[in-house]
């Protein structure tokens, strides 16, 4: 069994519990998941509980509200978790199938991080006018 005590530590600051929760309310669950349908299977649940989250490979998703369907999704590089997107997976399989949400998913795992994470605005302009 694979320890994610960095991917936790990696969420912590970013995952919390709501305003009226205790933080042993929900303890972090972490798994790990063997193939993208075995994935998108458990995203297809559609109501997990906060600081819940799946791993394949080198992508993780952990969920950010109480059965809201928002997960942090963070990639492994470079021996560091680093977030780069929440994705909202119940949606997605409900509006565009699980042909599109395969394909969502081998796209980030074929893509490095620094081409899937936001730009910062601290990074300067991301068009040129």
């Amino acid at each position: 069994m694979r320890d994610f005590s960095d991917l936790i530590a990696a969420c912590k600051d970013k995952i919390r519990s709501g305003p009226f929760d205790s933080p042993a309310d929900y303890a972090w669950g972490i798994r790990e998941v063997g193939s993208v349908d075995e994935l998108i299977e458990q995203f297809r649940h559609g109501n997990w509980a906060v600081r819940i989250g799946f791993v394949l490979g080198d992508l993780a998703f952990v969920e950010q509200v109480n059965g809201g369907n928002e997960w942090l999704a963070l990639k492994l590089e470079d021996g560091e978790w680093k977030s780069f997107d929440s994705v909202s997976f119940y949606a997605m399989l409900q509006q565009r199938g699980e042909d599109a949400c395969r394909d969502y998913i081998k796209h980030l795992m074929e893509t490095p991080w620094h081409n899937l994470k936001y730009p910062s605005v601290l990074e300067g302009p991301t068009m040129q006018m």
